[in-house]
């Protein structure tokens, strides 16, 4: 997708129930390319990472399907989430230097998950428990080493990835959005009217469908995809 290609040439205009279900063909259509790749393509790093990120922009949808008439931050955290998840496709897909990044940085993230359940005082103070997770961060420590991914001690942020794809001036217009709508800001929280006024939701729905194809679109393409498939 070009974006300088205006929102609306990928999405559809229409009611609630138009949107709900050009959704639910959307994650119809990623659920047959998922089957797809687990039935022809060999399981390798790229491709097990390329189907959790459709999985993710699938769940994503979902999100954004329930959304639908409900609290505004829903949907403008749905949108948010599968901005990111197009921004990480496209830096994935640029080289396999990128996607060793990605699948280290998904290891570094599980043990600072582990270690913070380890730093909460709860159950996980008595010596069992923690020599439990103690010994599952030990064993991540050496599936890292063992494949030869390199330490990622903070993940990459998503400004960081607009800005290598050139996209950072967009980038800080979408997060301006986005900050004041998914948090209780005080914007959200005394001017809800306004925050989830019409334009605004329009906006968010046109944007989440643009990211969701176009991550679709890309992932279907690098994985040679059959066209029936992929319209």
């Amino acid at each position: 997708m070009n974006n300088d290609t205006p929102i609306k040439d990928y999405t559809s205009s229409g009611n609630e129930d138009d949107l709900r279900q050009a959704l639910e063909t959307l994650q119809d259509k990623i659920i047959l390319i998922m089957d797809w790749v687990d039935s022809n393509c060999i399981r390798t790093n790229e491709s097990a990472a390329l189907l959790n990120l459709l999985s993710s922009t699938s769940q994503c949808v979902n999100v954004f399907h329930t959304s639908i008439g409900n609290h505004i931050s829903i949907l403008a955290l749905a949108v948010r989430n599968l901005y990111e998840i197009n921004l990480i496709s496209r830096t994935v897909l640029q080289s396999e230097e990128n996607l060793n990044k990605w699948i280290s940085e998904a290891i570094t993230d599980n043990i600072q998950v582990l270690e913070g359940i380890l730093g909460i005082h709860t159950t996980s103070d008595l010596l069992g428990p923690k020599r439990i997770l103690q010994t599952e961060i030990d064993r991540l420590e050496e599936v890292r080493a063992k494949h030869g991914l390199q330490l990622t001690k903070q993940p990459i942020t998503a400004a960081k990835m607009a800005e290598s794809l050139g996209l950072g001036e967009e980038h800080k217009n979408y997060y301006k959005l986005f900050s004041k709508l998914v948090h209780p800001s005080s914007y959200l929280v005394n001017n809800y009217a306004n925050a989830a006024s019409s334009q605004t939701i329009v906006i968010l729905q046109m944007l989440g469908q643009k990211y969701a194809f176009d991550t679709v679109s890309r992932i279907s393409k690098h994985l040679n995809i059959p066209e029936h498939l992929n319209n």
